[in-house]
């Protein structure tokens, strides 16, 4: 009687190729909330330079009007990057209270954020 050949049987590499393609569909369904968070990541970030750039900008304002304490008007813009901010000043008591709301209405889970800070009269 003969030895069989050496090597796998179909049923064998079958099964490897299942055991392989489970392991890879695991791992891959792992990439999916880190990438996620790096695309909020990335969002949150341009807000924050929206609210850094208002600030910036309504101090500025606030510094080539003189001396005084007038609230600069409120307003709204949208970035091309998809970025909406509304932003209101008033005064009371020698400071300007800013609040600014900023956010991307487009965005699967709702993407906005708010501040509040007071820039002092010059």
């Amino acid at each position: 009687m003969r030895a069989p050949p050496p090597g796998f049987t179909r049923l064998e590499v079958l099964l490897a190729v299942v055991v392989i393609t489970v392991g890879l569909l695991g791992v891959a369904a792992t990439l999916g909330p880190p990438a996620a968070l790096a695309g909020e990541g990335r969002i949150r970030g341009r807000i924050a330079l929206v609210f850094g750039s208002r600030i910036d900008q309504l101090r500025a304002g606030l510094l080539a009007g003189g001396p005084g304490c007038a609230a600069p008007p409120g307003g709204a813009l949208a970035h091309p990057d998809g970025v909406m901010e509304q932003w209101t000043a008033r005064a009371r008591d020698g400071v300007i209270e800013v609040e600014i709301a900023a956010g991307v209405p487009g965005s699967r889970r709702g993407i906005a954020d708010t501040v509040r800070t007071g820039i002092p009269c010059p």
